[in-house]
């Protein structure tokens, strides 16, 4: 791949905003532990689990936990002919609780919503003596419980297995009786502040193609969303301070349609989404019991475009990203708009939860899972750090990828490790190619950087400006994610891919070279300017102010010249559309056109004499 050098990006951090902490729940993962106890994990892997930095294990199984059995340690698996097999969740919390005793540190089960578990495997159906177990497009057929193998393929056995024979009744108090088995008296003894999360059940609007042995397609939402109610309450009487984990819908297009089609309720067609969150809305009033704690989806998006993929951390909060593959979407409305192309499918359920259950409904955000159908090593990386990036700027509670690759291993290490816990609002000039997601220690002296180029073929020259600070020393170090490989790499802290990357720090900026499809963390210590003051000042004029519709301020200064100008909103994000057009920089008297603002009140930051100093502008139409 031939590699060109892009035009320069600039990054722009203000130290003067206030951070805002993320949640380290991002920094999760399915499946990583043993459920067998003749099967326990290596030594070598419980040191790659720990140095990855793993906060949250989330080990329910996926579609096999719907018809877990707790007391009998069984699962039903729709993906292999609805055959059971042992699962022990008890030995899974028993090894997590041994080896990963930090209180900081979660494991995340389910309960089951269905109303059937696994009773027994004795009826299995026998895919050794079929085809050594091997894998083919009939592992989907009801073959457990008696079932006849169509050997032609497909999903349709032709003749289905008896459900009867391999399950049993599970109801609200048999799926929520865990609880008791694990914290109540006489029960095993673990620690409920290390099991706090709990999905309600998984993926329910696809049952009827993964569980159709016993669900029908002709099931209502609203005979799932009362399912989820019983349990629902069941558990909060159990144990209140649980955190309930749902709907956790398949996809795209199960966000907003059951079984194909919208809701139509009290004469409204509803998305599912926001039908579900209506619904909790209704019962919490009703009951006054609280029904949802993180709102959860998955994302499974299909395309094989590396380009594509690496710009699909947009997917959930730009309001102005086209989505290649939006489908579902397109029915958010309640019918089908072909026009709508734009998912940001958190905000819009941000909009949902603040119309329903009020502002201060406290239900927080989750994807429990995704993959991406590339396995370009550096691709996945940069996919996988900007969705990390992404969840730390809009305070994403949870996120625990399913379809794991190696490359992502070190993303995660790398992330985990480095960061620190508040994160600072950046700019770039070129948001859509780099992005900067940066973090600030507790007592505000020390930041790490976590830069992303995803262009695919041009190295990027990147400066990172900072605002309301200085660099304190030149110890400066930078670690880059480049040249990835398919195969396993990451093993410890002490054994991975990471490499050291070469900055140049010259008059405050930081200056990075970044390859294509990179992924580089840069730490470095700073110290807030004492010489920025955000006051009124008497010796420069700004008029007018408010500003009116010809939306141009005059600004001029009695002494000495201006040296910069910027312009912030009240949320401390600056605009960065309005640098390029200042006019007579360094002059005593210049004009500045605030023709993109609209109506409101932003504030004007200029710096002079080394002095920064601000003032509150009032936009009117």
């Amino acid at each position: 791949m031939s590699t060109v050098l892009g035009a320069q990006v600039n990054i722009n951090i203000d130290f003067n905003q206030s951070g805002k902490p993320y949640s380290k729940y991002i920094f999760g993962k399915n499946n990583s532990l043993s459920d067998n106890e003749n099967m326990p994990l290596t030594a070598s892997e419980w040191t790659r689990i720990k140095d990855a930095g793993i906060t949250l294990f989330r080990e329910n199984g996926g579609n096999n936990s719907t018809k877990y059995n707790w007391q009998r340690k069984l699962g039903s698996h729709p993906d292999w002919y609805n055959n059971v097999f042992e699962h022990n969740w008890d030995y899974t919390t028993q090894s997590f609780l041994d080896n990963l005793p930090e209180d900081e540190i979660q494991i995340m089960f389910g309960f089951q919503l269905l109303g059937k578990a696994a009773m027994s495997n004795a009826h299995n159906f026998d895919s050794w003596s079929y085809n050594q177990s091997q894998w083919w497009d009939g592992v989907h057929q009801n073959l457990a419980g008696g079932g006849q193998v169509n050997t032609s393929g497909g999903g349709q056995a032709l003749i289905n297995g008896n459900p009867d024979l391999y399950l049993e009744d599970w109801p609200a108090e048999s799926t929520t009786g865990i609880l008791d088995h694990w914290f109540g008296e006489g029960g095993l003894g673990f620690d409920i502040n290390k099991c706090r999360f709990w999905c309600m059940d998984n993926e329910p609007g696809i049952w009827n193609g993964t569980h159709d042995d016993v669900v029908e397609d002709d099931q209502t939402m609203e005979e799932y969303i009362q399912k989820y109610f019983a349990v629902a309450k069941e558990a909060r009487s159990k144990y209140p301070d649980i955190k309930l984990v749902g709907p956790i819908l398949a996809n795209e297009w199960q966000w907003y349609s059951w079984h194909n089609n919208s809701i139509n309720y009290k004469g409204n067609n509803y998305n599912a989404m926001e039908y579900f969150i209506k619904r909790i809305a209704e019962e919490e009033e009703q009951s006054g019991v609280r029904l949802l704690d993180v709102f959860s989806i998955h994302f499974y998006p299909s395309s094989n475009n590396v380009e594509e993929v690496v710009q699909y951390h947009r997917v959930f909060f730009y309001v102005n990203y086209e989505y290649p593959e939006a489908n579902g979407v397109k029915k958010v409305n309640g019918g089908w708009d072909n026009s709508i192309n734009k998912e940001f499918v958190f905000k819009r359920v941000q909009n949902w939860l603040s119309q329903y259950l009020g502002n201060n409904h406290q239900v927080e955000l989750a994807v429990t899972e995704t993959g991406v159908n590339i396995n370009d090593p550096d691709g996945v990386a940069v996919w996988y750090a900007s969705t990390l990036g992404e969840f730390m700027k809009n305070n994403v509670l949870i996120y625990t990828p399913w379809s794991w690759q190696e490359s992502m291993w070190e993303v995660l290490h790398l992330f985990s490790n480095s960061s620190e816990p508040t994160y600072y609002h950046s700019n770039s000039s070129n948001e859509e190619i780099i992005s900067c997601y940066a973090t600030v220690n507790e007592v505000t002296n020390k930041a790490t950087c976590f830069i992303v180029n995803r262009d695919i073929s041009n190295t990027q020259s990147v400066n990172i400006n900072l605002g309301g600070a200085r660099i304190v020393n030149q110890n400066i170090k930078a670690q880059e994610l480049n040249n990835l490989k398919i195969s396993q790499t990451f093993f410890s802290s002490k054994n991975n891919a990471l490499s050291d990357k070469e900055i140049i720090e010259v008059e405050n900026t930081i200056e990075v070279s970044m390859n294509p499809l990179s992924v580089v963390a840069v730490n470095f210590e700073f110290a807030k300017d004492n010489n920025v003051h955000e006051n009124e000042f008497s010796d420069v004029k700004i008029f007018p102010n408010p500003v009116g519709k010809i939306r141009k301020v005059n600004i001029t200064s009695e002494t000495s010249p201006i040296e910069e100008v910027a312009v912030y909103d009240l949320t401390g994000n600056m605009l960065t559309d309005l640098l390029s057009q200042q006019l007579e920089l360094n002059s005593n008297d210049y004009q500045l056109n605030l023709g993109a603002l609209h109506s409101g009140i932003y504030f004007l930051r200029l710096k002079r004499d080394g002095m920064y100093y601000a003032q509150k502008l009032i936009v009117k139409d």
